[in-house]
């Protein structure tokens, strides 16, 4: 008996050493040195202002009378000085209000396209935004619903032209470079401005005023993709271009175009380049983002306990060699390579049991559930590049009316760009298909849907 309780104490005594050892061992200065390429990251140079859509789009919800460059500018220089000085880059909201007076806002147009297919009662009974990933008649909502406005009225009668205005910037960089409380632009009211333009040329203006819209529209978004750093901007660059390319597809289904108009579409519909395509740069800034904020990801919602045993540069460390660096890797590969390789896998999350998982115990802990899954955001550049194959396949399936589709389908040089077969034709739903990637793996409820509609499904 004696013996027994001499073992247990021992084994006591050896854990709470082993507990006491686990700390001490993760206290700050036995932390690693930050990654050389991540520590280059805090040297990063402000951007210009001259011709930078992002510093106007700062000021671009400026109350009316309010110049939103001037806002913006503004709105840039307060948030640099207090970057230099060592604080946080960011503003109070009466600090906001000082500089642009009190935001303009879409919210009581009441116009927003809806999802009638939302999966539960609750959201059913709020309505869900209208998501072209999943539809094919957002667009066509949009136009519908976009009937009763008058673009001569405030709010539009003041956001259009300065809506006009942002689609002139050559570039659209972010600056300074934002940690976690530095105010973005306001791109969700942006884009549905974009979108309200467009639905509103749609019944009002010839087809020819149409397209150069729409043209503009597609410029403007893609430079984000090619200029931003930040994901959520390439992310709302990648929405942008897919709302243009389903008013698109509208366009084709609702009009008879002639070839001028076709030829004209295919002038400024195109394949991203390499530089839009390769959304690696959003993962940097996302750690960057971090670090200028002090703490990794990981430790935002974590336990105390995850917390003290979490190493802050050996835990930036293993993000960077764990996920940013395999997902710059995938990110940089072509439609094809990516598919090959096997790339829209999830991203391994391996835990071993070795005597050095005791440093940084709390980082390893909280890098096993994903914070977001990153991986799923090359696909969805790559599903969105594949649209576009479809959209040139449904003109030249216009221009060619006489033709039967499923041959045209057959011999079109215009494949799915992951396995290089011919698209997938339904005669039935009409509709033209390859399988998306971006849920390959998570599939949501409705799930993306890689597709354009030809025309109205057979009876």
């Amino acid at each position: 008996m004696k013996r027994a309780a001499r073992i247990a104490s021992g084994l006591l005594v050896g854990l709470v050493a082993l507990a006491l050892l686990v700390v001490l061992i993760n206290r700050p200065w036995f932390d690693e040195s930050l990654d050389p390429e991540l520590a280059e990251l805090r040297m990063s140079k402000d951007a210009p202002i001259e011709d930078n859509a992002f510093v106007f789009a700062m000021g671009f919800l400026a109350e009316e009378g309010r110049d939103p460059r001037a806002a913006g500018i503004e709105i840039v220089r307060v948030l640099q000085l207090r970057r230099d000085g060592g604080d946080p880059a960011t503003l109070s909201e009466q600090e906001k209000v000082a500089i642009r007076g009190q935001p303009l806002t879409l919210d009581g147009l009441g116009i927003k396209a809806r999802d009638i297919t939302a999966p539960s009662a609750a959201t059913k009974s709020l309505g869900r935004a209208c998501l072209p990933r999943f539809r094919f008649d957002c667009a066509q909502q949009l136009i519908a619903n976009a009937r009763s406005l008058d673009p001569q009225q405030p709010p539009l009668a003041v956001l259009l032209p300065r809506y006009e205005t942002l689609l002139k910037h050559a570039h659209y960089v972010e600056t300074p470079a934002p940690d976690p409380t530095t105010p973005w632009p306001p791109l969700g009211p942006i884009q549905e401005l974009g979108r309200l333009r467009l639905a509103i040329s749609f019944q009002t203006d010839p087809t020819d005023v149409f397209l150069d819209k729409a043209s503009q529209e597609l410029a403007f978004w893609r430079v984000t993709m090619r200029d931003g750093q930040l994901l959520g901007t390439k992310l709302s660059g990648l929405a942008g271009i897919r709302w243009t390319h389903d008013f698109l597809s509208t366009l084709m289904r609702e009009r008879q175009l002639d070839a001028r108009d076709l030829e004209r579409m295919r002038s400024f519909v195109r394949p991203f380049t390499p530089e839009e395509r390769d959304i690696g740069a959003a993962f940097l800034s996302e750690s960057r983002t971090a670090m200028l904020g002090g703490q990794p990801y990981v430790a935002d919602d974590a336990s105390w306990l995850v917390r003290l045993l979490l190493q802050r540069n050996a835990t930036f460390n293993q993000q960077f060699r764990d996920t940013i660096r395999p997902l710059r890797r995938r990110a940089s590969l072509d439609a094809r390579h990516y598919y090959d390789q096997k790339a829209y896998e999830p991203l391994p999350r391996e835990f071993h049991v070795t005597p050095a998982m005791f440093y940084n115990l709390g980082g390893k802990l909280g890098m096993i559930p994903s914070y977001w899954n990153w991986q799923l955001f090359p696909a969805r550049v790559h599903d969105e590049d594949g649209r576009i194959t479809l959209l040139l396949l449904q003109a030249q399936i216009e221009e060619h009316p006489a033709q039967d589709v499923a041959s045209l389908v057959r011999t079109s040089t215009l494949r799915n760009p992951y396995t290089g077969e011919p698209m997938d034709y339904d005669p039935r739903e009409r509709t033209l298909e390859f399988a998306c990637l971006h849920t390959a793996f998570h599939p949501p409820e409705p799930p993306d849907r890689c597709a354009v509609l030809l025309g109205r499904p057979a009876p």
